[in-house]
């Protein structure tokens, strides 16, 4: 009964939330962006789904509706901060409303964004519990009541161990001071290890891009201007990256001389330049070279792999920039 991130659940119809706005109204900011929404939605679902399904179960009326029950107030509990940070999000994001509609637009988001979680809770739990619903009086397959007690007990649905659907949410929480950001008495992490690694590979796939493209497309300009322009744009993760990696340099050469310095730039250097080889093989391989240089070129100056709130690893990134800001 784990949920997979709600990519869809909040692609919510214009029409249930228009109260005057304006078509141009965006509920969605670079601090406030469409993922931590998913995030927060999927966080409300799953404990909605595991509450519902607690009481459903407790219609067997035995040793196991009262073990499901227990178990689910103490999932609540090891999971309430994840509970306060998503309802502190969609809140956040309803108060975008009052500028174009006031209190009752805010309510009307507010409002579809709880049918939405509480059909999707309703869809799981049907197809868990072999058609048990609140709505109903099936009871529930014992079977199924047991497997839902057994995942909540051993906490592999706990959020803090399901990061792949709460990263815009945690980023997003320890932003708030909600949640302590992670590993903050470190500044070496797994998280800024992999962000610096991403910046690196873009900054390098543009710049090799440039390199092979140019010229074929007849351009005047120097693969060192054409990168330029893109890390202009993309210039606080470039900062932020450039500041973690001088901070990790610095630490392996306290660590271990100039060895360990050389080492880590050399394994950082080969990840980069195998990642971003790889990728642009893929793009520009291809038996019409032109064409392929052409449709790439285009899409890195339309801002198509620029940094944004759709990019995999945003929440990561803007840490990474959070944590170069201090």
């Amino acid at each position: 009964m784990k949920l997979k991130s709600l990519t869809l659940i909040l692609v919510l119809s214009s029409s249930s939330l228009v109260y005057g706005q304006s078509t141009s109204f965006n509920r969605f900011t670079e601090e406030l962006p469409q993922l931590l929404e998913t995030d927060a939605a999927t966080v409300m679902t799953q404990g909605m789904t595991y509450d519902f399904g607690a009481k459903i179960c407790g219609r067997l009326g035995n040793q196991s509706a009262e073990i499901i029950r227990s178990k689910g107030v103490e999932w609540r509990k090891r999971n309430d901060i994840f509970f306060q940070g998503a309802s502190s999000a969609l809140n956040e994001i309803s108060e975008r409303y009052i500028s174009v509609g006031g209190e009752q637009a805010k309510q009307g988001y507010l409002q579809s964004v709880l049918v939405s979680i509480a059909k999707e809770a309703n869809k799981q739990l049907m197809r868990q519990l072999n058609g048990a619903t609140l709505d109903n009086n099936i009871v529930p397959p014992e079977i199924a009541c047991n497997g839902l007690s057994r995942l909540l007990h051993d906490g592999v649905s706990d959020f803090k161990n399901t990061p792949e659907i709460t990263r815009a949410l945690v980023a997003y929480m320890q932003r708030k001071r909600i949640l302590p950001a992670i590993g903050a008495s470190q500044t070496t992490t797994e998280s800024r290890d992999a962000s610096t690694a991403y910046i690196g590979t873009v900054n390098f796939v543009v710049g090799r891009v440039g390199r092979d493209c140019l010229s074929k497309l007849g351009r005047k300009d120097s693969s060192q201007e054409f990168v330029g322009v893109w890390q202009q744009r993309n210039s606080k993760y470039l900062a932020a990256a450039g500041k973690y990696m001088d901070m990790r340099l610095k630490e392996a050469q306290a660590a271990g001389g100039a060895e360990s310095h050389d080492a880590l730039l050399k394994t950082l250097t080969s990840v980069v330049g195998s990642a971003g080889e790889s990728i642009v093989k893929s793009w520009l391989d291809r038996s019409d070279k032109v064409e392929a240089c052409k449709r790439t070129i285009g899409l890195i100056e339309s801002g198509s792999y620029d940094i944004s709130a759709s990019t995999p690893m945003f929440a990561e990134l803007e840490s990474l920039v959070m944590w170069a800001q201090k």
